[in-house]
């Protein structure tokens, strides 16, 4: 059922004689037939035609000069003619809920809801309708057991919040809330219940501490009068929203660089223990070239005691070389550590006490690493040359050079003759 041709037919009337939910008037014949015939064909309507009572069941005359007629509009739905919005709010029971009605007419105001222009305290009351539809998307649980009665919210705060008990909001929509929605600035709503954690990763958490916010905000205030409280102070309660949802979101920032720094460290001490256990077995053969250095004495032959001591300097440019290859890796891991505690050393005016705390912590530690590191290859790159100098020298005191010169010429000589 429409209200369409009885809010045609009514303005028709220049807005006269509506009252008890009925419309009543006299019209040219030309100018109302086709709509009175429409609202009979719908309501309960009492019709004369030039002063004949046409029955219900009749169909209305293809001519005349005037007509009469008394049409009811149902008054048992939302879907009816209401003085203001005044009366809407009255009737309407589900306004609360954040429903208007389907089809509704404002008599005061010749205001039908199809209509384009719209006027300023049915905006308000969208407003509010919306307001109580992004509500509702966000509270915990709803309370619409009542057939009626203003729908209740019921917000419950995170763990840890002030406030740990729930807070009910009754939704109820009168004349005073519509008058301080005048500019209700709820649009941010909508962006906590539109959007997703795909979108936005702290969806989630942005609608838990408005959750939250609620029930700090609106837990001294009695239930009765908590929703106009809200929208009378809905500036200040954006405000703490956002000032909450910072303080998370720099609580989020402060563990993420947390995070960040601790894995950098970790990152950094696994590659400094990678230089040392990537040589280690190599360094073997320090003590190896050492037991070949005391074997040296007790060669038989001076050809023995030379393969000893060639093997001896053989080892050493060995080790030599790997620790120096790991003294270059060792370089750039330095030169990566640095670039690295520049970079996050740029960002620590930002972070609280303790984070900065721990990261001259880890900067002390890791320099204290890289210094150990450093003496431990300049060590072992030292002490691989220790053996070929005692192995030379203990040779050099068995043999003179020119004994150990002929001894040469002698042994390739006798391959050729």
């Amino acid at each position: 059922m429409t209200l369409s041709p009885a809010v045609e037919l009514y303005r028709k009337l220049n807005g006269e004689n509506f009252s008890a939910g009925k419309i009543s008037g006299t019209i040219s014949f030309v100018d109302g037939a086709a709509l009175v015939g429409a609202c009979k064909a719908i309501y309960d309507c009492k019709i004369e035609v030039d002063g004949e009572y046409i029955e219900d069941t009749d169909p209305l005359p293809k001519s005349g000069e005037e007509i009469s007629f008394q049409c009811s509009i149902p008054t048992s739905s939302n879907n009816t003619f209401y003085k203001d919005v005044n009366a809407l709010l009255s009737k309407g029971s589900d306004i609360s809920k954040g429903k208007l009605p389907e089809d509704f007419y404002l008599v005061d105001d010749d205001y039908y809801c199809s209509d384009a222009a719209i006027p300023k305290s049915v905006l308000q009351l969208q407003q509010v309708i919306e307001l109580i539809r992004s509500l509702s998307t966000l509270a915990r649980y709803h309370d619409d057991k009542s057939n009626g009665s203003p729908r209740k919210l019921v917000f419950i705060p995170s763990p840890g919040a002030q406030y740990q008990h729930p807070v009910v909001l009754q939704t109820q929509v009168t004349q005073e809330i519509l008058s301080e929605a005048a500019d209700l600035p709820a649009t941010f709503l909508a962006g906590l219940v539109n959007v997703t954690p795909e979108e936005d990763i702290h969806s989630t958490a942005r609608c838990r501490m408005f959750e939250t916010t609620i029930t700090e905000f609106l837990s001294p205030i009695t239930e009765a009068t908590r929703f106009l409280y809200l929208i009378k102070h809905w500036q200040d309660f954006t405000n703490q929203f956002h000032n909450n949802f910072n303080t998370y979101l720099s609580g989020f920032a402060f563990h993420k660089a947390k995070k960040e720094v601790a894995s950098q460290e970790l990152e950094i001490a696994h590659q400094f223990s990678k230089v040392t256990s990537e040589i280690v077995g190599k360094l073997f053969g320090i003590p190896l070239s050492v037991g070949a250095v005391l074997a040296m004495p007790k060669s038989s032959t001076l050809f023995e005691e030379s393969i000893l001591l060639f093997s001896i300097v053989l080892a050493a440019l060995i080790i030599s070389g790997a620790v120096g290859n790991q003294q270059m890796q060792f370089r750039r891991i330095r030169h990566s550590k640095d670039i690295i505690l520049k970079d996050i050393e740029s960002r620590s005016d930002d972070y609280p006490a303790d984070l900065r705390s721990d990261i001259k912590t880890m900067k002390r530690s890791l320099n204290n690493d890289e210094r150990k590191l450093n003496l431990i290859l300049m060590t072992f790159r030292a002490l691989c040359w220790v053996p070929p100098i005692f192995g030379t020298y203990i040779f050099m005191l068995d043999h003179s050079v020119a004994a150990y010169l002929k001894y040469l010429i002698l042994e390739f000589g006798s391959y050729f003759c």
